[in-house]
């Protein structure tokens, strides 16, 4: 948070309604609103979108037309501290399913729900061995993790993908009740105050299950080159 922006924010109002000759108790709720207003701004613009995500998006329109980047709305923000977790450091196994940011210095790897790679006669692999929970790393450029983010069931993501060196987006959807809520969260990297803020925007009552189960949503279900179903 920019905090002598807001300092200069508040003065600016304070002298702009001091000018009007407002009282004291109107100036205090008017400065409040407006700055809930600039705080809750921050998280509604435009969502920042990686191109590689967007066929994420395409095959979700399949069933949902309506569906868009501009469609999802601020749900939350939560902020976690960047702590060792050196014993999931095993657990990133396949290459395939890592993402390295730009720098090469920081790699993400969500497990698909613990999915086991099996090579096949084609030469190509399946994807099975599903687990209810999923678990999203993200490690150093030695392996070395230092933030989790788990999913249990009925929630999960289906890519990942680096918008920047420090800013991870990842897409996915939360099941309930039947009904299909579309999710993007932004985990953006703050190694200044040692923490990972996670922004979620959602696309609520998306489409049915039974409609989800329909497309080809996982990143790898696209890639009929290297897997095979």
């Amino acid at each position: 948070m920019n905090v002598p922006l807001i300092f200069f924010t508040v003065l600016g109002l304070e002298i702009f309604l001091s000018l009007l000759e407002i009282d004291l108790m109107k100036r205090y709720i008017l400065i409040i609103i407006l700055l809930l207003d600039n705080i809750f701004s921050v998280y509604s613009n435009d969502i920042r979108f990686p191109p590689e995500l967007l066929r994420w998006m395409d095959e979700a329109k399949k069933v949902n037309e309506n569906i868009s980047i501009e469609s999802f709305v601020f749900d939350s923000t939560r902020t976690e501290t960047i702590r060792n977790n050196s014993d999931y450091n095993h657990m990133l196994v396949y290459p395939v399913f890592m993402r390295w940011n730009y720098s090469a210095d920081r790699v993400a790897y969500f497990n698909y729900n613990y999915a086991v790679l099996r090579r096949q006669g084609s030469g190509k692999y399946s994807v099975g061995d599903f687990d209810i929970d999923g678990l999203l790393f993200i490690a150093d450029k030695d392996k070395n993790v230092f933030y989790v983010d788990s999913f249990g069931s009925g929630s999960g993501l289906y890519a990942i993908h680096w918008l920047t060196d420090n800013v991870l987006t990842g897409v996915g959807t939360y099941i309930i009740d039947g009904k299909v809520d579309l999710f993007i969260n932004e985990y953006r990297i703050n190694l200044n105050n040692n923490s990972v803020e996670i922004v979620t925007y959602v696309f609520e009552n998306a489409m049915t299950n039974a409609e989800r189960l329909s497309l080809k949503l996982n990143w790898y279900e696209q890639r009929p080159d290297y897997f095979e179903f």
